[in-house]
């Protein structure tokens, strides 16, 4: 979804409270749009998989500092 949409990055910028399917998934429904235009999505999170992602983001980031501070010793 993040494919840079002006709909779909209103949809998730769209504030409100996610209800809680199970221990790994809530979720939420926001309109983007006015009227008989407006257009329903539906926003998952897993907060599970969200903290598992951004230990390997951080991860990488540390690797590429790593990488690029010893570029810059040679």
């Amino acid at each position: 979804m993040r494919s840079g949409v002006p709909d779909v990055e209103a949809a998730l910028e769209r504030p409100g409270r996610y209800q809680t399917v199970s221990e790994n998934l809530r979720v939420k429904g926001v309109l983007v749009g006015d009227g008989d235009a407006a257009r329903r999505y539906v926003i998952c999170h897993n907060p599970l998989e969200a903290a598992l992602t951004k230990t390997r983001r951080d991860h990488t980031i540390e690797r590429f500092t790593t990488a690029l501070a010893d570029l810059k010793s040679l």
